[in-house]
């Protein structure tokens, strides 16, 4: 009886064991999340001008896009270094597109 018990339980600790190890290794194998690097660190937009926010905003929330045009456009030319320059110029060239102004495109 001893003999089948001290079996039993040294067959219950392996398969334990074969469970973890199974369970560590697709852990040890999948690929960390990717962490910025240093030299590119993750910034969030933001603009701490009120008034710069407010047209910019004011620009982006137009519907017509001949509004929208001369939004940006007025807020690209007031606020030429703004940390919005990049996202306000790509939206620029999207209404020219819906607008259909290809000069402007190319």
């Amino acid at each position: 009886m001893k003999t089948s018990l001290v079996a039993l339980l040294l067959a219950l600790s392996a398969v334990a064991s074969r469970q973890d190890a199974a369970m560590a290794q697709p852990q040890a194998s999948q690929p960390q999340p990717a962490q910025a690097s240093p030299s590119q660190p993750q910034q969030k937009k933001e603009i701490k001008d009120p008034a710069e926010y407010n047209a910019y905003v004011g620009a982006v929330q137009q519907t017509d896009p001949a509004a929208k045009i001369s939004g940006l456009e007025a807020f690209l030319t007031q606020y030429p270094n703004s940390v919005m320059k990049e996202d306000a110029l790509e939206l620029l060239m999207g209404t020219y597109q819906q607008a259909g102004n290809q000069a402007k495109v190319n």
